[in-house]
């Protein structure tokens, strides 16, 4: 709750672009983008990346690899 509630929030408001949480018991990444800052901050896309996928590294703008979930989250049923 704290990482998509209050830090989350301090993210965005700093404009922190691109901002990730391991979901570990979903064995999932949540990519969140588009920094909104002001009275309310808050990132304005969510993107959630599961086993099967490869989340984009992005640096500067520009696309520079990408991480395969798998290898972020532990082994597991």
């Amino acid at each position: 709750a704290f990482d998509r509630g209050e830090k989350q929030q301090l993210y965005a408001r700093a404009g922190i672009a691109e901002y990730w949480i391991v979901v570990l018991e979903e064995r999932a990444v949540e990519v969140y983008t588009r920094p909104r800052g002001g009275r309310h901050p808050k990132y304005q896309d969510r993107t959630v990346y599961g086993l099967r996928d490869a989340v984009p590294v992005v640096i500067g703008g520009d696309r520079v690899g990408r991480v395969p979930v798998r290898d972020v989250v532990p082994p597991g049923g």
